[in-house]
Parts: C-alpha cells; sequence; structure tokens
C-alpha cells in the first residue's frame, strides 16, 4: 500500500517520534494508569516533551531512538500509535 500523498508545505515525515509529546500527553491525561512512552530521535524535541508533561504534572518517560530501530524488545507495548 502506497503512503497518502503529501500536501503542499507539509515535510517529510520524520520517523514517526514524538515531537513535543502532546499526543503523549494527551493519552497519559485520557489514560492516567496506563504507561506511555514517546521516542523521539530530536533530542530538542525530547526537551520538550518532557518540560510539558511536568507542567501538567503528568508522568510519561521519552527515549532516544529512530522509529525504525527502537530501544525496546519486541513485543513490548499493548499500543503503538502513529499520527500524520
Amino acid at each position: 500500500m502506497a503512503p497518502p500523498p503529501r500536501r503542499a508545505g507539509n515535510p517529510p515525515d520524520s520517523g514517526g517520534g514524538c515531537g513535543s509529546g502532546l499526543f503523549c500527553r494527551r493519552l497519559k491525561a485520557r489514560l492516567p494508569t496506563a504507561e506511555v512512552t514517546g521516542p523521539d530521535r530530536d533530542a530538542g524535541h525530547l526537551a520538550c516533551a518532557r518540560a510539558g508533561t511536568r507542567e501538567q504534572g503528568l508522568a510519561c518517560r521519552f527515549a532516544r531512538g529512530k522509529a525504525e530501530r527502537l530501544p525496546y524488545e519486541n513485543a513490548a507495548f499493548d499500543l503503538c500509535l502513529h499520527i500524520r
């Protein structure tokens, strides 16, 4: 299956990182007992994600890594969410 076409002005997919951690925080707020982990390959994105999570008093984990090679064992997660 081919990926959907990019809309004009949107950058290509950056690798599936958590970015600012927005969706990690939203997920944790909705499911407070869930263990939420957000990977990203960019240290700046991870710093932003951690800061935003602290500000909201939430407990999410963030780790550095590429989407193609995450630092976790197979089947370590029950759910993987990727939003484009």
